[in-house]
């Protein structure tokens, strides 16, 4: 019962953020794959890159600053995402097995296209896809595993933010007029299996990063034996090149520069359309990422490099919560029912 209360707790106190109109608000929610808090600008000053596009949501909107997920690994938290449900009770433990239908029928995306709601899914999806998932959706144009780096598209070869982009604008064309929307823009970057846009690759070349405070054997022998022998210390040495994170820490930045230039993009094109006035734009990632702290790399730890996330609520029909920065706890599971009664549904 306390942790029923509790979501309800916190979902209410997002939802005091984004004052109902009486005209349904259209709803875009950004998401990307392994990013840790600490890499956008809006949540440190001294971040080596520059986010500005991203930047003006928090600026705009509502920043959080103990945004989490409720567990690490992307597949189980997308779940979590859509649904507003814990790993125990959405039934996602791996990553092929679909959203149980019992489960789904009750998710934002079928809850919202029963509303109404013209609804669309574009890039990873995460989780295994059903018949029921493609029906569901207006538009989906999704994989449930990492997808392609580049696709071609249309006689062009596209890195995946620049083919998000594409396929947000061709998704806005198809809303039909006068019907509110709600698109999940699922971002592969920065994760560690694609490469950055070649607009930004070796930007941050001759950038020499520094160790994170906690990259010492000492942080690492205080750690339970398990995570010694886990993947995550594994991949230290082996992406992390014997602990020597410099390349993969510059690939990482370089690729949140894609997403950055994406949302933009995307923005822009709201404004152009007449759209930017009634829609709510949602940005945060499915988990966070070691980059070396304790001597671990990757996620699927308790620890808060891999669960907090930038956690942003950018709301343009209210201006009484503008640049608003709140410290209360806020979860991935708490973006399902936020969606909901931002639309006005049960």
């Amino acid at each position: 019962m306390h942790k029923l209360i509790t979501v309800f707790l916190i979902t209410g106190m997002i939802f005091s953020v984004c004052a109902q109109t009486r005209e349904r608000p259209n709803i875009i929610v950004l998401l990307t794959d392994d990013q840790r808090l600490n890499s956008l600008s809006c949540f440190v000053e001294d971040c080596v890159i520059q986010t500005p596009n991203i930047d003006k949501l928090a600026t705009e909107g509502v920043r959080f600053t103990n945004g989490f997920v409720t567990t690490p690994i992307c597949a189980v938290s997308r779940a979590s995402i859509i649904t507003g449900r814990y790993a125990s009770n959405n039934r996602i433990h791996d990553f092929d097995t679909p959203i149980p239908e019992d489960v789904f029928i009750d998710s934002y995306p079928a809850r919202l296209k029963k509303a109404g709601y013209f609804i669309g899914a574009l890039g990873k999806y995460g989780v295994g896809v059903t018949p029921l998932v493609k029906n569901t959706f207006d538009v989906f144009e999704a994989q449930a595993g990492q997808g392609p780096r580049f696709r071609e598209y249309k006689g062009k070869t596209m890195h995946d933010t620049e083919w998000l982009t594409v396929k947000t604008n061709e998704f806005l064309d198809a809303v039909p007029e006068g019907k509110p929307f709600c698109v999940q823009v699922n971002y592969k970057e920065p994760h560690g299996s694609t490469v950055p846009d070649p607009r930004d690759d070796e930007v941050l070349e001759h950038h020499i990063f520094e160790k994170e405070e906690m990259d010492t054997p000492e942080e690492y022998e205080k750690i339970p034996e398990i995570l010694k022998q886990s993947l995550a210390h594994v991949d230290y040495y082996v992406d992390g090149d014997g602990g020597n994170l410099n390349a993969y820490k510059r690939n990482y930045f370089e690729m949140i520069l894609s997403v950055e230039r994406s949302v933009g993009e995307i923005v822009k094109s709201l404004e152009d359309r007449g759209l930017a006035d009634n829609t709510v734009i949602i940005f945060l990632s499915d988990h966070g990422l070691h980059f070396g702290d304790k001597q671990l790399l990757g996620k699927w730890t308790p620890y808060d490099e891999s669960l907090r996330i930038p956690f942003i609520i950018y709301d343009p029909r209210t201006s009484s919560r503008k640049g608003k920065v709140m410290d209360e706890m806020v979860l991935n599971i708490d973006i399902a029912p936020t969606i909901l009664e931002l639309a006005g549904t049960e």
